[in-house]
């Protein structure tokens, strides 16, 4: 069963609930942990590769990048990379610029 809050609007003192079959095994959550994270850390690596001197690595860096544009987030974790002072001022202005 699942209970939604904040639909306050409409119901302004009794929650909604749903009665939706749960297809999660006894011992998940429904909260995924660290996919965030690896989305973040691939992110990185391809920024860094974004400000290689190979050619070939900068070529595959664009592609790649192209393509976790597309990945829910992605503004939101370059915003983190741009705003984090423990990450070197080149990966910040490649992140920032590719925010544009």
């Amino acid at each position: 069963m699942v209970t939604l809050h904040g639909l306050h609007g409409l119901f302004p003192f009794a929650p909604v609930v749903l009665n939706i079959p749960s297809i999660m095994s006894s011992g998940e959550s429904g909260v995924v942990r660290g996919s965030g994270d690896s989305v973040k850390q691939a992110i990185i690596e391809e920024l860094q590769n974004l400000l290689s001197s190979d050619t070939v690595v900068l070529q595959q860096a664009e592609k790649r990048n192209k393509q976790l544009q597309y990945t829910e987030g992605y503004g939101v974790y370059l915003a983190e990379i741009i705003m984090n002072q423990s990450h070197e001022l080149p990966l910040r202005q490649i992140a920032l610029d590719r925010s544009r």
